[in-house]
């Protein structure tokens, strides 16, 4: 336990510290979950409440607690603990060693992931750990992102990503811009441990799993620390993609133990 705390990355800025634009809607355990949830003491007491009365610009604000309940189908069969739906902001107060977005396993028609978001979302200071996907649905939009499935320009920032995971690729995240994250211990059925198809910047892939790139498969990767990740056949540390200035270490795979470069037709 006192290996992968060295290589969390520390979390210093949270929606208190910025420049809230918009109105904001709160999350709490102790409001009174009075619509629009507009001060702590009217709180909605679940994140998706709140963002669903939200509107474009606005911002989600949550404190502490592990929100564990509730689901909201996007695609045709899977559930997701929130659904980022609009480009509003979804920020913890004390972040995500306080703040916590659990889903449900295991992997099928009963799995729960943490969250999805479309284009212009963002989601900063959580702890998103346990989700999981469906199995043998469809390969992209069911079976990928256990942690996280993101548009392709949805942000995560200042989350850890922990004990996630997909039946097809992205055990952590699938898609987005990731960045300040560290993301531990997820795994994927078949590529991207930690993430797949995802701007990775200034974050850790620590200790994830996959069958091809076991820290992250293709989109580039700026700024980070890939180390103890595990592929099973290709790409320990990293498959496809590119990388800049990162630092790749204690990767293992039959081929490719750092990293491996995808051939077109492999």
């Amino acid at each position: 336990m006192m290996q992968k705390q060295q290589y969390l990355v520390p979390i210093f800025f949270f929606c208190l510290t910025s420049v809230i634009w918009g109105a904001t809607n709160y999350v709490s355990f102790s409001g009174s979950h009075t619509t629009p949830f507009t001060s702590w003491a009217t709180a909605a007491t679940d994140i998706q409440s709140a963002i669903d009365v939200a509107s474009n610009g606005d911002t989600v604000l949550v404190t502490n607690g592990t929100y564990s309940t509730g689901g909201v189908a996007v695609f045709t069969y899977g559930t997701n603990r929130i659904a980022i739906t609009k480009p509003i902001t979804v920020c913890s107060v004390n972040g995500p060693a306080f703040t916590v977005i659990e889903g449900q396993g295991p992997l099928g028609s009963n799995a729960v992931r943490c969250a999805y978001m479309i284009n212009g979302a963002e989601l900063i200071g959580f702890t998103l750990t346990n989700g999981f996907t469906q199995n043998f649905r469809d390969i992209v939009k069911e079976d990928s992102g256990g942690g996280v499935w993101c548009e392709p320009g949805a942000i995560i920032s200042n989350c850890f990503i922990v004990g996630n995971r997909a039946n097809v690729a992205g055990g952590g995240a699938y898609g987005g811009i990731l960045k300040h994250c560290s993301l531990v211990s997820n795994q994927a059925g078949v590529d991207g441990g930690a993430a797949a198809h995802a701007v990775v910047e200034n974050r850790v892939l620590y200790s994830n799993v996959a069958n091809y790139g076991g820290g992250t498969h293709f989109g580039p990767v700026r700024n980070s620390i890939i180390s103890d990740n595990i592929a099973n056949i290709y790409g320990g540390g990293m498959r496809g993609g590119s990388t800049e200035n990162c630092t790749i270490t204690k990767n293992s795979a039959p081929f490719g133990g750092g990293t491996h470069i995808r051939a077109f037709n492999d």
